[in-house]
């Protein structure tokens, strides 16, 4: 009885904790056998997007039917030129204009390279939902900062 108890109430403690992870505002960042993912939270108003260091890709999902495209827009930053004026060396975005449910990939080519232990170059992005491909951003979700050459 006691083992059933324990059990029950380990399982209920696993699904809570799961469900704690997944609805959770932070962003993540997977690693593993070459590559490494940033992302946005899951199920924001704007989207869901990832930054995968191996290819430089971004992916961009549309959560909503809300007639609203996802667009990720990002800054491409050169630590060594950090605290200037040229911190920031490329801008852009990936737009999504597939719809709700559907997913689209940008690829790039960033530069690649180390400066103390980790990459020298970060990705920062946004995901917003806006109305046409000049439109002002309705809503929007800042995702994590993403390193270039993994870590």
């Amino acid at each position: 009885m006691r083992i059933r108890r324990a059990a029950k109430a380990a399982g209920v403690l696993g699904t809570a904790i799961a469900s704690v992870l997944a609805m959770s505002g932070a962003a993540h960042a997977k690693t593993g056998p070459g590559y490494t993912e940033f992302c946005s939270t899951p199920l924001h108003k704007p989207g869901f997007a990832c930054f995968y260091s191996d290819g430089d890709k971004f992916t961009v999902t549309d959560n909503y039917a809300d007639e609203l495209r996802s667009v990720v827009k990002w800054k491409l930053g050169d630590r060594k030129k950090k605290g200037t004026s040229g911190y920031i060396i490329r801008t852009g975005e990936c737009h999504n204009t597939k719809g709700a449910g559907k997913t689209v990939t940008c690829n790039y080519d960033f530069p690649e390279g180390k400066l103390g232990g980790t990459s020298r170059y970060l990705v920062h992005f946004t995901v917003v939902a806006q109305d046409g491909a000049k439109g002002k951003p309705v809503y929007s979700a800042a995702g994590p900062i993403a390193y270039v050459s993994g870590r």
